[in-house]
């Protein structure tokens, strides 16, 4: 009899590769597919290429967990040709949901489940960023927007500083200019192991540097120092302790980046009320 059983479930036809959705009810479907699916696309946070198939990675919280559980269920009975693995990492480990089966299945979630991969496993290497990439294009959007900024000003208004409630004794318009070019030649320079190019020293550009074609080119220079910065880290040199360097996160050439956006964005910031009280739109606003 056993025996029996094994042979035909042996010579049972195989599911084809299809989504049978009248195995669901109407308002059962709707779920599935209108809510289910959806919202478990949006909280994928990655997947794994398997050789039969795709594992993808969800937020572990109780809620997620259910949604993926109840959405498990639906699949099976819509598309029962998947082997539906849903694992749960002990103490605050990730949450895993494991799609695979015979072959064709691992090309029929490509084709269904597309956009729960995304583009990140479907792109190639190439043309993935490098962390030199990625923080070079955070030195090139505060760039625009200081150096836009900068030149929106008039020049004769250029040693602007605001004087009422409590500005008394802050930066004039391009004293902030001068002071953020400068600490990007010092922050290049660290990355660099070099000296700052023109002897930079407590954030303070040289004597030198007064009109506003001197500040527009040497601001100009200081992000193009910072360029060249970013293009010089790599993997390996990322966090690696810079000797020499002192304080916590910036004693890094990661941290070094970072802390040439955030200042530079602080500084940016100034400018903006500068340029208001002056009456004049920062261009990123208009």
């Amino acid at each position: 009899m056993l025996g029996t059983i094994a042979l035909a479930q042996t010579l049972a036809p195989e599911t084809p590769f299809a989504c049978k959705r009248s195995a669901l009810t109407a308002a059962d479907r709707n779920r599935h597919f209108n809510e289910l699916g959806p919202g478990l696309r949006g909280l994928v946070k990655s997947a794994r290429e398997l050789p039969d198939g795709y594992e993808f990675q969800f937020p572990a919280d109780p809620a997620t967990f259910r949604m993926a559980a109840e959405w498990a269920a639906g699949e099976h009975l819509c598309c029962p040709f998947f082997d539906i693995d849903l694992r749960q990492e002990r103490e605050t480990g990730a949450l895993w949901m494991r799609l695979s089966g015979r072959p064709g299945v691992k090309q029929f979630i490509e084709a269904d489940l597309g956009e729960w991969i995304g583009r990140s496993q479907r792109e190639p290497a190439s043309l993935r960023l490098s962390p030199s990439q990625v923080l070079d294009a955070w030195i090139a959007n505060v760039e625009n927007e200081v150096v836009s900024a900068a030149a929106a000003l008039p020049e004769d208004k250029f040693q602007f500083a605001p004087t009422g409630g409590g500005f008394h004794g802050v930066r004039t318009f391009s004293g902030q200019i001068s002071h953020l070019a400068a600490n990007n030649y010092e922050v290049g320079a660290r990355i660099l192991g070099e000296k700052p190019p023109h002897g930079e020293h407590g954030e303070e550009a040289p004597d030198t540097v007064r009109t506003k074609a001197q500040i527009m080119e040497y601001l100009k220079g200081s992000f193009a120092y910072l360029h060249r910065g970013m293009a010089a880290i790599t993997e390996g040199t990322l966090t690696e302790p810079i000797p020499g360097v002192t304080g916590t996160w910036q004693r890094t050439r990661l941290g070094l980046a970072i802390d040439a956006v955030a200042h530079s964005s602080n500084h940016y910031g100034q400018m903006v009320e500068y340029l208001r009280m002056n009456g004049v739109i920062p261009p990123a606003s208009r």
